[in-house]
């Protein structure tokens, strides 16, 4: 019996040519690494190590055991990317790894469920001194190809970004929304950003679902979206940028998050090169829907001044610089955004100022003015020869930052500072106010001696063409000067 289940066995195997052992990391060092242990410890010849994502891995025969320990989130990744990583892999293993036998190492803190896999089997123990979880899974083989996932989510995204290729191209735009919330099912925002050296991002930003809708099913349509992200846009998992949107108060919409590594790089918008960065913080540093107004300042600022309030990253002020305006200045409180608008003149070839804006010394050609925007505009009217042609004013819908003792409300605050922002203005001059709060109402009795046109339509480019607008926008100059 012993010798019949032996030759029984022998028959089993298959022949195979290669290493028994196929081992892929996607950091470069960690393969090196595994290279030089495996032969230190005599076994060079039977394992090969490759530099690989996992989310893209093709499996080396029909079946196996595949064997992984990803990221807990103690020392690498977020809750989103871990959410993106869990996702997608168990997307993968599905599709493409049937007939495998799946091992995988987590964290007991690990929402192991977004995989959309049922363990076989679980085992409990640590990991040092972290309390782990080792779930087996079977594969099952396939006798049709999987199903492509998400279908109704990616015919409308194959749409979306057919129609808006076109329109990028005929315009020279590069950075651009692809899908924003078009479908209920699927309450996700994807951006799509070409960096300077042609790789391609999407910036996916994922919003709560109703408390109506069971979570295990909100899980499973993201699961898919994010699968179907890939299939029809061909970007790298490396590549796609995943982030949970909450409703947000003050700036923390502007507060950098826990990310175990930032990949800033550099895009190119009607001639200005701007620094984005995809993974550090909530929002990008480039608003997308403002891209027709920058552009609209580049246009009219040639010889002008132009004063950019609530700068951000100050790619507006930039976008004037570079079409020739005579002075840029922008006004903002947080130490970070000045420092990354600098970086952006900088990209540019510009020289740009950064400081305190309590000085009441004029500023330079191209300065940035540390100080909260309410208390600077209460103190600049006094100041001689402080006046512009154009004032970008882009407030937060509310922000009560620790550097302030008062807090800010757009739609209760609005009067207030467009009166202060006026007063900096020439008699020929144009103040354009922006505001993203939704159901805003702009108190046009308020503003006496003003002349306020709504160019919401103006300001939207096709990708924003969706109801209801990201934000409204208005030209507000003296009423003399309509």
């Amino acid at each position: 019996l012993w010798d019949r289940c032996v030759a029984e066995a022998r028959d089993a195997v298959r022949a195979w040519d290669g290493p028994a052992l196929l081992g892929s990391d996607r950091d470069r060092g960690a393969v090196a690494a595994a290279r030089k242990a495996a032969q230190a410890a005599g076994v060079g010849d039977c394992t090969r190590f490759e530099q690989a994502d996992a989310l893209t891995l093709e499996p080396p025969a029909d079946h196996g055991m595949l064997v992984s320990n990803p990221p807990y989130g103690e020392r690498l990744g977020n809750a989103p990317e871990l959410i993106k990583l869990y996702s997608l892999l168990g997307e993968r293993l599905r599709s493409a790894f049937g007939g495998w036998h799946v091992a995988l190492l987590v964290a007991d803190t690990t929402d192991s469920q977004r995989l959309g896999l049922r363990a076989s089997h679980k085992h409990r123990f640590y990991n040092g001194t972290l309390a782990c979880h080792l779930l087996q899974f079977e594969i099952h083989q396939r006798d049709e190809p999987a199903a492509a996932p998400a279908p109704d989510f990616a015919n409308r995204l194959q749409k979306n970004q057919r129609h808006l290729a076109r329109w990028a191209r005929r315009q020279g735009v590069t950075c651009y929304r692809i899908y924003d919330a078009d479908l209920a099912e699927y309450p996700l925002q994807i951006d799509r950003y070409e960096a300077e050296d042609g790789t391609v991002h999407l910036h996916v930003q994922e919003f709560a679902a109703p408390a109506s809708v069971d979570p295990a099913r909100a899980e499973a349509r993201l699961r898919g979206a994010l699968a179907a992200m890939l299939e029809v846009t061909g970007v790298e998992p490396a590549h796609l940028h995943y982030k949970q949107r909450r409703a947000q108060k003050g700036r923390s919409q502007y507060q950098r998050t826990e990310t175990a590594e930032a990949a800033p790089f550099t895009v190119v918008e009607h001639g200005c090169r701007l620094r984005v960065d995809l993974d550090a913080y909530l929002d990008s540093g480039l608003f997308l829907d403002h891209r027709p107004m920058r552009l609209r300042l580049q246009q009219e600022c040639r010889g002008l001044r132009l004063l950019n309030l609530f700068c951000y990253t100050a790619a507006v002020s930039v976008h004037a610089a570079v079409g020739g305006a005579r002075q840029t200045v922008s006004v903002d409180l947080s130490n970070t955004y000045l420092e990354w608008a600098e970086a952006n003149f900088h990209a540019n070839g510009l020289e740009a100022e950064i400081r305190d804006g309590r000085s009441r010394r004029l500023p330079g050609t191209h300065a940035l003015l540390r100080e909260d925007v309410v208390r600077w505009l209460e103190g600049a009217g006094d100041t001689p020869g402080m006046v512009f042609e154009r004032i970008f004013l882009d407030p937060p819908t509310f922000s009560n930052s620790k550097r302030t003792e008062d807090d800010f409300e757009v739609q209760r605050d609005h009067v207030h500072l467009i009166l202060l922002a006026v007063r900096l203005l020439t008699p020929d001059g144009v103040l354009y106010f922006s505001t993203n709060r939704r159901r805003f109402e702009l108190d046009h009795e308020a503003l006496t001696g003003l002349h306020a046109r709504d160019i919401t339509r103006e300001t939207l480019d096709e990708d924003y063409r969706r109801p209801p607008p990201p934000h409204r926008c208005w030209a507000i100059t003296p009423a003399s000067g309509e």
